[in-house]
C-alpha cells in the first residue's frame, strides 16, 4: 500500500534530519576522542611525576607504611586519570 505523499515528504525529511544528527554525533565525538588523549596522557605523565617526587621526599620522613600507602595513591591518581583505553595496560603493569 502506497503511503500518501505528505506522509512520504515528512518520512524523507524525518530520515535527512536524522542522517544530519548522525553526523553531527560522529564530529563531535572524534573531537571528544582527540581531547581525550590530549588530556589523559599529561595527566599521566604529570600525577606520576608529581607522586614519585612526594614519594621521594617522604622517603626520608616516614615509615614504609606511609610510603606504601602514598605510593599505592600515587598510582591509582594516574590510573584514575588516564583514559579508559590505557586503563588496562596501567592495571596489568601493577
Amino acid at each position: 500500500m502506497p503511503l500518501a505523499p505528505d506522509v512520504e515528504l515528512l518520512a524523507a525529511d524525518w530520515f535527512r534530519r536524522a542522517r544530519e544528527s548522525q553526523r553531527a554525533h560522529y564530529e563531535r565525538s572524534k573531537w571528544c576522542q582527540n581531547m581525550n588523549r590530549a588530556l589523559g596522557m599529561p595527566t599521566i605523565v604529570l600525577s606520576v611525576v608529581v607522586g614519585t617526587k612526594v614519594f621521594s621526599d617522604i622517603d626520608q620522613h616516614a615509615d614504609s607504611r606511609t610510603k606504601l600507602i602514598l605510593g599505592l595513591l600515587s598510582v591509582l591518581a594516574a590510573e584514575r586519570g588516564a583514559p579508559p583505553h590505557f586503563r588496562s595496560s596501567i592495571i596489568q603493569l601493577i
